[in-house]
């Protein structure tokens, strides 16, 4: 259907994801999420929270893989009722 509008949102790809991974994983380096699961150490005020979003958005990124991976599954059943 060339030429008509797209209202939609674009299908999302392992690319986009590992981008997402990538992009945070560069504010929160991985030695910094290594100590913070070390309960020994304390953490700054600012390392806290750049573990925190890391491990937001990481969390994020793959809830939505997975949502939208299995979309498809829960969307194509058929019904058995007439």
């Amino acid at each position: 259907m060339a030429g008509l509008p797209r209202n939609h949102s674009r299908a999302i790809h392992i690319e986009h994801i590992e981008s997402m991974y990538t992009i945070t994983a560069a504010t929160s380096p991985p030695n910094l999420v290594m100590k913070a699961m070390d309960p020994r150490q304390v953490l700054t005020k600012d390392e806290l929270k750049a573990v925190q979003h890391h491990l937001m958005w990481s969390a994020f990124a793959s809830l939505a893989w997975s949502l939208w991976t299995r979309h498809e599954i829960t969307t194509c059943y058929e019904s058995t009722e007439t």
